[in-house]
């Protein structure tokens, strides 16, 4: 038998097929090789934008995972792009990141990033400041503090009390929000 929706094909005894079991796309899972820590990043997935009892409800309320409901297409779209990020950064270092943090999970809005590149991809750093060099006159747009701090030679310490308004000037730089 084949699977309808992605085309595996499934080996069900007569009785299961006339009784409808194991012949939807969802039971094409099991057909998988597992790797635990990639499914474990899938069940986290769905998991905290669909159960109002984890701890991350509040941040992820809003956020979709339906378009990965089964886990045979994540893995489809996912898997090899992973064994590709764990190999070259390590398991620890290979997370699920949004590529716009107000995205829903689907095709063409996911990847695989490191723990640095998801921390600097969040819906806080997607508020956009000018920095102003008043000795220079150069003006700087940003959104992500720790690349500015690095632009700027400033901590990154510097930068937030800047953007926090706990100091006006620090070593010619002022910061603002844009509007």
């Amino acid at each position: 038998m084949k699977c309808l929706v992605c085309g595996r094909e499934k080996s069900k005894p007569r009785k299961d097929i006339l009784k409808g079991v194991g012949t939807s796309h969802q039971s094409c899972s099991s057909l998988l090789s597992p790797d635990e820590k990639f499914y474990v990043r899938y069940m986290s997935m769905r998991t905290r934008t669909t159960n109002k009892n984890t701890k991350s409800w509040e941040d992820y309320k809003n956020v979709s995972s339906d378009y990965y409901k089964y886990y045979v297409d994540f893995y489809d779209d996912m898997y090899e792009s992973y064994l590709e990020h764990v190999e070259k950064y390590g398991y620890s270092d290979t997370t699920l990141d949004r590529i716009d943090p107000c995205g829903d999970y689907r095709a063409g809005n996911i990847r695989w990033a490191t723990r640095t590149v998801q921390n600097n991809n969040t819906r806080k750093h997607m508020k956009k400041y000018t920095a102003h060099n008043i000795i220079t006159n150069e003006i700087k747009e940003f959104s992500n503090q720790t690349e500015f701090a690095e632009y700027s030679g400033l901590s990154k310490q510097s930068v937030n009390s800047l953007v926090k308004g706990r100091r006006s000037v620090i070593k010619n730089w002022e910061i603002k929000q844009a509007s």
